[in-house]
């Protein structure tokens, strides 16, 4: 195995080398950390901005915060936040009321229009 050089034209070539590396993996970390925090989306569903959201499954859960992220116009969303509400309370109320069904203490079209997620 070779030592590392530690004069002369191959110390050069080796510094650049290692700086020419650094620099790839740097500049490939600033391509993916913001694209890894976004995975997730800008907002997420929860029992604080969800009405029902006890009586949902993991799955319904995952469809409604997927389907809110969709909007672009306020208005449909308040639209669908209604509908959503409707359904899951005439579905639950054959049930026993649980906390979940309290009214959540934030709307979820409320906190995406302020993210600037609606017009």
């Amino acid at each position: 195995m070779h030592a590392i050089p530690t004069s002369g034209f191959h110390r050069i070539r080796w510094q650049t080398a290692v700086l020419h590396a650094v620099f790839v993996v740097a500049l490939a970390g600033a391509a993916v950390l913001p694209c890894a925090a976004w995975a997730n989306g800008p907002w997420r569903a929860s029992a604080q901005n969800t009405e029902h959201w006890a009586q949902m499954n993991p799955q319904e859960r995952l469809q409604y915060q997927q389907r809110m992220r969709g909007f672009s116009r306020l208005d449909e969303c308040l639209a669908f936040e209604a509908a959503h509400r409707d359904t899951v309370a005439a579905r639950a109320s054959g049930r026993e009321r649980t906390r979940g069904s309290e009214r959540a203490s934030a709307s979820g079209c409320a906190q995406l229009r302020a993210l600037g997620a609606l017009q």
